[in-house]
């Protein structure tokens, strides 16, 4: 998206969760997945460096910058 690195994984409910890496506009995400409960897709929880952000939209970040992001699979949290 214009404001950022919009996120939506899927996976097989098997899967604990996955890491990866994602340069996006000349910032580097390193972003984790986490899949506590066995689902294959929601973003329950997204955090990004360590604050919570509402949504499945990361923040853009500056270029040259790195991020640690961290998406908790399930319902959103209200």
């Amino acid at each position: 998206d214009y404001d950022g690195l919009r996120v939506d994984p899927c996976i097989p409910r098997s899967w604990d969760g996955f890491k990866a890496t994602r340069v996006f506009r000349g910032a580097t995400y390193h972003i984790v997945v986490r899949n506590p409960d066995g689902v294959s897709k929601g973003v329950g929880r997204l955090t990004v460096d360590g604050r919570e952000v509402e949504g499945d939209l990361i923040p853009l970040a500056r270029a040259g910058s790195e991020c640690r992001v961290t998406i908790t699979l399930g319902a959103p949290v209200p």
